[in-house]
């Protein structure tokens, strides 16, 4: 699972979660407004086109597994690195630039001692 050290904000487009300049909808509010650590696995993230409801990342290796494809990524501008599932058939190479979009639905939230929230 990828942990992320997110911040969230109510606005006119309701609950969002940030990380640098990108943003993705929050299906819930478990916590007070501000930091939050969110877990998301590797196979519930969505390769988007835009940053609308994402962010972009660098791949950094691919690794092709037969019927499963693993992206080792690093978020921009944070560093932030990650593993996410793609596609059967993606063809994501190192240095490529991709927008990724966590299904909301699947996001896992975790206060400020690890506890599941």
């Amino acid at each position: 699972m990828n942990f992320l050290p997110l911040r969230f904000d109510e606005g006119e487009e309701g609950t969002r979660l940030w990380l640098g300049k990108g943003s993705f909808p929050c299906l819930r509010n478990p916590l007070d407004k501000g930091a939050v650590t969110v877990g998301i696995r590797a196979e519930n993230f969505v390769v988007a086109t835009t940053l609308e409801d994402g962010f972009d990342v660098r791949v950094e290796l691919i690794e092709r597994l037969g019927a499963q494809t693993y992206a080792y990524v690093e978020m921009t501008g944070s560093n932030v690195p990650l593993t996410v599932a793609l596609p059967a058939g993606h063809q994501a190479q190192p240095g490529d630039t991709l927008v990724l979009q966590p299904m909301a639905e699947k996001v896992h939230f975790f206060d400020a001692n690890g506890r599941a929230v």
